[in-house]
């Protein structure tokens, strides 16, 4: 059995590494990997600004070996409140949830995602997730 990977801060211009969104990943294609949460710098208005431009990837021994596609429809001012690794559709694949919320005008609203594990990656589709924007804990999702 793989062991366990403690998951070390990433470095990569441009961006910030969120440690509290970030955790030891042991689901196939990737085991013994870290999911691994970057906000962006020009997204943040300073470095204690919610992790905004939030992206997802898997890294191993510090090297990118996948990029989650966007989770927000292009939105940079969101971020995460919370990710769940779980079967989702019966497939025996690991699935990834994740409950985030943006920014708009006046207040923040809730925008969430579904990964779809298909074997070589993880796939996710816009008009599905925009059905689970109404829910605010991933047990809802």
């Amino acid at each position: 059995a793989a062991s366990t990977p403690n998951c070390p801060s990433v470095t990569v211009p441009g961006k910030v590494f969120i440690a509290k969104q970030s955790f030891p990943f042991d689901h196939a294609p990737y085991q013994g990997s870290c999911f691994v949460t970057l906000a962006s710098k020009e997204d943040m208005l300073d470095a204690k600004d919610v992790p905004r431009g939030s992206k997802f990837y898997i890294y191993r021994e510090g090297n990118q070996m996948f990029e989650f596609p966007d989770a927000f429809g292009g939105t940079e001012a969101c971020w995460v409140e919370a990710v769940s690794f779980k079967d989702l559709n019966g497939d025996n694949e690991t699935d990834v949830a994740v409950a985030g919320s943006c920014l708009s005008a006046k207040d923040s609203y809730p925008t969430n995602a579904v990964y779809v594990n298909v074997g070589k990656g993880y796939i996710t589709n816009e008009e599905a997730n925009a059905k689970l924007d109404k829910f605010k804990t991933l047990k809802e999702i």
